[in-house]
């Protein structure tokens, strides 16, 4: 009876990153945290962002409340800039409310301007 091949090399595992592990990145983490900030506001419209509303109501990109900090400081990043002082604690205090989404996004669920 012919042996069955087996698989030379592991196949690659997928690294699943959980809204939990997102959390604790942007919170410890600045490039992570910065980065977060700017995937959200990616998913914004067009009109979104350039208005800093939001309009559709739609579980992507920042909420009601957020959009205009959010784009404010998600502008400031695109520009080659750094959060510092003050606006990181915020982006710390506003961004694990979105883990869910940039999990998503880390895990490539879902495209970042849909």
């Amino acid at each position: 009876m012919p042996k069955v091949p087996q698989k030379a090399e592991k196949e690659k595992e997928e690294v699943k990153w959980t809204a939990e592990v997102i959390k604790q990145k942007i919170l410890t983490d600045q490039r992570w945290l910065e980065r977060a900030v700017v995937a959200i506001y990616e998913r914004q419209t067009e009109r979104e962002q350039d208005l800093f509303i939001t309009e559709d109501f739609n579980e992507r990109g920042f909420n009601n409340v957020d959009c205009r900090t959010g784009a404010f400081m998600a502008q400031w990043i695109q520009k080659g800039n750094r959060l510092s002082g003050k606006w990181i604690k915020i982006a710390q205090k506003i961004m694990p409310k979105y883990a869910n989404q940039l999990a998503a996004i880390a895990n490539g669920k879902e495209m970042q301007n849909a």
